[in-house]
């Protein structure tokens, strides 16, 4: 298991009685990409996500809901400026573990309950 003061660390999956037996993850995504000019596109996503939590005490299925949107200008050729925004709500089943609560990957952890919204502004340049 990760070390849980690295960001990478999200928590335990065991189940408070029991042992996890599998664990599957079935994933349906959708995509839309809009550029009304050369320069600049908007973008938005929407990812549903249900989980096979299979445990000594049962199988469970936890529900994820993963919305995004994304807004990128182009100031030349090699340098832009985005805007992007994930939320993610977790419902369907209780497993008693880390799984009950959302996370959106690149957040600096796991949330502390069944929501979580990340907001990210960069600049990028190509060499």
């Amino acid at each position: 298991m990760a070390d849980p003061r690295s960001s990478a660390y999200v928590g335990d999956i065991t189940p408070p009685s029991g042992a996890l037996g599998a664990l599957r993850f079935d994933n349906i995504e959708a995509n839309i990409k809009y550029q009304p000019a050369p320069q600049y596109w908007f973008g938005a996503m929407y990812a549903y996500t249900r989980a096979t939590f299979d445990a000594t005490s049962g199988k469970k299925h936890p529900v994820y809901h993963s919305v995004g949107l994304m807004a990128d200008y182009l100031f030349s050729k090699r340098t832009d400026v985005y805007m992007q925004t994930v939320y993610q709500h977790v419902g369907g089943d209780k497993t008693g573990s880390v799984l009950d609560a959302a996370y959106v990957v690149s957040a600096a952890g796991v949330a502390s309950g069944q929501n979580q919204v990340v907001f990210r502004l960069g600049l990028r340049h190509f060499f």
